[in-house]
C-alpha cells in the first residue's frame, strides 16, 4: 500500500553502543536502533501493544528493507538510515 505520508522523526537518543530513533509515518510509528552488530526494529503495532515484544534484529538495512513489504515501513527504516548518517557526519 503507497502512502503519502513523510517520516516524521520524534526522538533520538544517541550512546556508546548506538543511536536510536523514534519515527513516525502516518498512522505507523517504529522504534529503530542502529549499533555495531545490526538494527532492531520495533514497529509499534497491536501485537507489539498486546505482548510487548523487543521487535526484531537484523544484520544489514537491506535485510530489514526485505522483511518489511509496507511502503510506510519502508520510508521510516529509509529515513533512519539517513538520519543516522547526518548524525555521524
Amino acid at each position: 500500500m503507497k502512502t503519502n505520508h513523510t517520516p516524521q522523526i520524534i526522538n533520538t537518543s544517541k550512546n556508546e553502543t548506538g543511536v536510536g530513533m523514534e519515527i513516525a509515518c502516518g498512522k505507523i510509528s517504529a522504534y529503530v536502533y542502529f549499533n555495531k552488530w545490526g538494527i532492531d526494529v520495533c514497529q509499534n503495532n497491536a501485537s507489539h501493544r498486546a505482548w510487548k515484544g523487543i521487535g526484531k534484529f537484523y544484520r544489514s538495512l537491506d535485510e530489514a528493507l526485505n522483511h518489511y513489504r509496507s511502503d510506510a515501513m519502508r520510508k521510516i527504516l529509509f529515513a533512519a538510515a539517513a538520519h543516522r548518517e547526518a548524525l555521524a557526519a
